[in-house]
């Protein structure tokens, strides 16, 4: 008689179906973490699931009031999908996270806390080593973009079989830099035509390339001389509008961070289905207002984060958007000091207790938060990179 299939959890806490002998399951070919056989019990395996993932990144103070009032709302399958989010985001923004818990990030088993750790800059240069071979494009695309990949790794990655892994890659790398900061026009075009696609970009990056020599090298069959096209803050709104519609994904997110790309523009490009457009839109400094805000409130955490760190939204707006400004963006988002400032004197404890976390608050901020009758306040404050050594003084004292 058949072995009877049972309902099995995956490492990556998908479920699928596992038919090995009860006796061989969790080990052997068996790759499940959880076996069930009723849907009580795969219900009370998936939430320990998110118990234990949440748990491993530190879950900061005020999400898991969130996550908790999602298991209230939410289906599962869908608390699921948003524990891998916020356990992402945490992993991969935090910078005080240890070197060593990195590390043993990046050789877990789930794909996305390797991924997550390969975008952290504090991640170890040998687990991004590591991550750099590993078969998987996705984990050697994020650490293509990490800040901290050395460029031994990234000339490495740079001929990756993998497109957007060589993009990113080179994209660190910047191969087509200037060749001179004064080039005559006449050398320029002469360049433009080189039949190397890198020297075509250089020239196409250049603000000083004239309109004409630019609205040519938009129409190059090479999609990394385009890209330099719409990066270019000298290439017209017209044009930057031409490139938006049909070409290659990195070509309209480079349109989408060029700093004169148009506000109605930018507005549209907010409604795109790609993450990384949506991003560099939500980054964007030129990007109105009212667009932010819809930003903000974005599913996807690293859209969000991007909007509520751009600093051309000023502080009412996060405060009118409650959802926007929950204590995990104002922690972990670029944030400047000026507007952590405002927020310190906000009611909401957790929202006082993030801006303590935040890499960018200023001493004086910091100075008045070490005040605070909280606890968790003052332990954030003692943990902040950026507190003045007095501070910490007294309030070791008990000052």
């Amino acid at each position: 008689m058949a072995n009877k299939r049972v309902r099995a959890l995956t490492t990556d806490g998908e479920l699928t179906w596992c038919s090995a002998e009860p006796e061989n399951r969790n080990k052997g070919n068996c790759k499940h973490i959880g076996h069930y056989r009723n849907e009580q019990e795969q219900l009370a395996g998936q939430e320990e699931f998110i118990r234990g993932e949440l748990k491993l990144v530190g879950l900061p103070s005020g999400v898991e009031t969130q996550v908790k009032e999602l298991s209230r709302t939410r289906e599962i399958e869908e608390r699921l999908s948003i524990c891998k989010d916020i356990a992402s985001a945490i992993i991969a923004r935090n910078p005080n996270m240890p070197p060593s818990t990195l590390e043993k990030l990046a050789s877990d088993d789930k794909s996305y806390m390797q991924g997550s750790a390969a975008r952290n800059p504090g991640t170890p240069v040998s687990a991004l080593e590591k991550l750099a071979t590993h078969s998987d494009p996705y984990l050697r695309s994020r650490v293509a973009q990490n800040p901290s990949t050395p460029e031994t790794i990234l000339e490495i990655l740079a001929k990756d079989g993998n497109e957007s892994v060589r993009v990113n890659a080179r994209n660190r790398l910047n191969p087509y830099k200037p060749l001179l900061p004064n080039l005559p026009i006449e050398d320029m075009k002469r360049l433009a035509s080189s039949e190397n696609h890198y020297i075509r970009a250089s020239i196409a990056q250049r603000p000083s390339t004239p309109i004409p020599l630019l609205l040519e090298l938009m129409k190059d069959e090479h999609y990394i001389v385009r890209v330099a096209v719409a990066r270019n803050p000298s290439t017209p709104p017209e044009t930057l509008s031409r490139m938006s519609w049909g070409d290659k994904m990195s070509v309209i997110e480079a349109v989408a961070g060029n700093p004169s790309t148009p506000a109605h523009l930018l507005e549209r490009l907010a409604g795109s289905p790609n993450e990384d457009v949506r991003i560099a839109v939500a980054s964007n400094l030129s990007t109105t207002v009212s667009t932010l805000e819809f930003l903000a409130r974005d599913n996807n955490v690293f859209v969000k984060d991007a909007a509520v760190g751009n600093r051309s939204l000023p502080v009412e707006s996060l405060l009118k958007n409650s959802e926007a400004i929950d204590s995990r963006n104002v922690a972990t988002a670029d944030i400047s000091s000026d507007l952590l400032a405002e927020l310190a004197g906000y009611e909401d404890l957790e929202i006082r207790g993030a801006v303590a976390k935040n890499s960018n608050a200023s001493p004086n901020t910091l100075r008045e938060l070490a005040k605070s009758p909280e606890k968790e306040i003052r332990e954030a404050v003692v943990k902040n990179p950026n507190t003045p050594a007095e501070v910490l003084f007294d309030l070791e004292m008990g000052q």
